[in-house]
């Protein structure tokens, strides 16, 4: 039989043995990860401003897309099924919301995330008429290799203006070719067009029109096109004959461009 000595050795041994599988145990659950991450890849990289992730009962995690090489993550997901949703940079459209689900102690990719531009013109178009200087606050429009036909008004209240520069790619004398010089007047196309609005009236004014002398009647100068970064600048300068009888022609001077689209 064991002695009352040995006994009492025996259950600290046992009580010591307990301690230690209870502490492996607790460290194993300790070191148990409890969350996720999800990452992804925005194309192009400047794209996105946000990419918030929301679970499905409404608690969100956010967060903000290199510039340079696109990549994001979102950590600490608990794991579970998220939805990405996308806040587009300026000049870019938002992509499609995104099914995720995210895993613990895992990294789960949500793959490329592509978005467009979209297509609308953003800039500076200035010019003057006598003296006075104007500056467009609306935009209209589109630009690519296939042409530029840009248009830029004052305002669209009672009373406005408006500058239009048109260079077809095809069917003009001079077709557009991105940066270089387009003299208007000499044919239909290409063509500067000054249109003002007041009392009612718009009256345009051309530099190029069936029926009108070829002349040479001013330039437009693309000092800039990247269809790749998709911005183009220039300036332009015209004399507009009006389409109305008692009108006199228009000299836009000092014209300046220079936009996203």
């Amino acid at each position: 039989m064991l002695t009352t000595s040995r006994f009492r050795i025996l259950l600290l041994w046992l009580s010591l043995c307990l301690q230690l599988l209870t502490t492996a145990c607790s460290q194993e659950e300790e070191a148990r990860p409890t969350t996720g991450t999800v990452e992804g890849t925005v194309v192009p990289a400047d794209a996105l401003r946000l990419v918030t992730a929301t679970a499905t009962d409404g608690r969100t995690v956010e967060a903000i897309p290199d510039a340079t090489t696109g990549r994001f993550s979102l950590t600490a997901l608990p794991a579970g099924a998220y939805t990405l949703t996308f806040s587009p940079a300026t000049g870019y459209v938002r992509p499609e919301p995104v099914k995720v689900t995210a895993e613990n102690g895992r990294s789960v990719s949500a793959g490329r995330i592509v978005s467009g531009r979209d297509g609308l013109i953003r800039g500076m178009l200035t010019w003057n008429v006598g003296s006075t200087s104007y500056s467009a606050t609306l935009y209209y429009g589109s630009i690519s290799k296939s042409g530029m036909f840009l248009t830029g008004a004052t305002s669209l209240g009672a009373t406005w203006q408006q500058i239009s520069l048109v260079i077809p790619g095809y069917g003009s004398t001079i077709p557009f070719q991105g940066v270089g010089t387009y003299p208007l007047g000499e044919a239909e196309y290409p063509f500067g067009d000054f249109t003002s609005y007041a009392n009612g009236n718009a009256v345009r004014h051309l530099t190029g029109y069936p029926g009108f002398a070829s002349k040479s009647r001013g330039l437009i100068t693309v000092t800039r096109f990247d269809e790749n970064a998709r911005t183009a600048a220039g300036t332009f300068e015209f004399v507009g004959t009006p389409l109305q009888l008692g009108y006199e022609d228009v000299t836009v001077t000092n014209g300046r461009f220079d936009v996203t689209f």
